[in-house]
């Protein structure tokens, strides 16, 4: 069934639009940009879903790697489920109408493929899962809403999310002055604080300390950065692990008190049993799930910069760094996220260059100049630390060593 279409404002920058047929996929889509929500406008990046490009459409064009079509009279990229010498609609997992690295005008994701959960096949899990001896699997098949099956659908709704909808914007926004970052930051009077740095080294961690001391919020993973030295927001959904609960411990009670009776069966049993899979199986929570009075920042001035880095060291250590050092770190942070990591499935991007004969790895580094330039002039009058962590650090107490240096 279709609905109504959804537009999403990044700031006034760019439009997204989702529409096509309802779906869980879509509802975890629009669940992840809803901070964004807009009324309609022109959109820059259209996600299509349960539809192809036309009725008659097939799949066309040359093959550009084992699940990858080009069709340079469409300028279209079709993503396959598995490799296929003669691919039918069948085979499709996505098609790209549009080159989304360098393309100027509209581009539009289709994801025909929209597989609905049905609940007859409950048993079936549930079977299944007896006979493997997973009875954490089969909890879920019981009690389990819809809305929870996430390993699956946060998986789905992930795989456009990182390559198509964050990887537009990663393209996109240096024409506009602006790049995304990866880090997370919060606010105070105004004043930015950011944290930057490889997966998993505790950006999140440290943004949500202060948080809870007071601080406004703009991100826990990207953010954006205008070349005037403006932090702009990008509060999607947390993306919160155990280990989280042991620095914020109201999370659990919190997260439970937003699920339905029979969710709470499912939670109470992953808490017992494999606790860590909460974190794999629950919806991404947003900020006022877990803080009652917390305040997202639209946009602030960017005032403090910490590089965090994590290793075999006793204790945490924070050293200034000169401009030329946190240039490099942020934007190797940055370029690393988003021309290495296998989950966002560069290859799809890259595609339309290759199959045309151009030199993706040139384009790929004049937008690297683009983004280090901005980067550059952003940055020019921050305060820069160095803040090594061992790698089982006390967060509350680094958090205090970072709260006093930035006051």
């Amino acid at each position: 069934m279709n609905t109504a279409d959804s537009y999403y404002n990044l700031h006034g920058m760019m439009t997204f639009r989702c529409t096509g047929t309802n779906s869980l996929v879509r509802d975890l889509v629009n669940r992840e940009l809803q901070y964004f929500e807009s009324q309609s406008g022109k959109p820059d990046l259209s996600l299509v879903f349960g539809e192809f490009p036309s009725s008659k459409w097939e799949p066309r064009g040359f093959a550009s790697g084992e699940r990858l079509l080009y069709d340079s009279d469409s300028h279209e990229t079709t993503i396959l489920l598995d490799p296929r010498a003669t691919p039918t609609r069948n085979d499709v997992k996505y098609v790209v109408r549009g080159d989304l690295r360098t393309s100027k005008d509209e581009i539009a994701i289709y994801v025909p493929r929209i597989r609905h959960p049905k609940r007859k096949s409950r048993p079936m899990t549930l079977a299944r899962s007896l006979i493997n001896l997973n009875l954490n699997d089969a909890y879920q098949g019981l009690f389990a809403e819809d809305s929870l099956y996430n390993q699956y659908y946060w998986g789905e709704a992930g795989e456009i999310l990182s390559p198509f909808v964050e990887g537009f914007i990663y393209y996109r926004l240096p024409s506009l002055g602006f790049s995304i970052l990866h880090a997370s930051a919060v606010s105070l009077n105004g004043s930015g604080v950011l944290f930057t740095g490889p997966a998993d080294v505790g950006k999140t961690t440290m943004a949500l300390q202060l948080v809870s001391q007071g601080y406004s919020f703009l991100g826990d993973d990207l953010v954006l950065l205008g070349r005037e030295g403006n932090l702009l927001s990008y509060p999607v959904p947390l993306k919160l692990e155990w280990r989280h609960q042991k620095v914020f411990p109201s999370i659990i009670k919190t997260m439970r008190r937003n699920l339905a009776p029979k969710e709470r069966k499912l939670f109470d049993r992953l808490l017992r049993t494999s606790p860590k899979e909460l974190f794999e199986f629950l919806p991404r929570p947003i900020l006022s799930d877990l803080f009652d009075n917390a305040r997202i920042e639209k946009e602030c001035s960017i005032d403090t910069v910490f590089v965090i880095k994590r290793g075999m060291i006793a204790e945490p250590k924070i050293t200034k760094i000169d401009m030329a050092t946190l240039e490099r770190e942020v934007t190797s942070s940055l370029f690393w996220e988003f021309n290495t990591q296998g989950w966002r499935f560069i290859q799809y991007n890259y595609c339309s260059s290759y199959a045309r004969g151009l030199d993706f790895l040139k384009e790929e580094v004049e937008h690297h100049s683009r983004v280090a330039k901005i980067v550059s002039e952003a940055l020019v009058k921050v305060r820069a630390f160095e803040l090594q962590l061992p790698s089982s650090f006390d967060v509350l107490e680094t958090g205090k060593l970072v709260e006093k240096l930035i006051r």
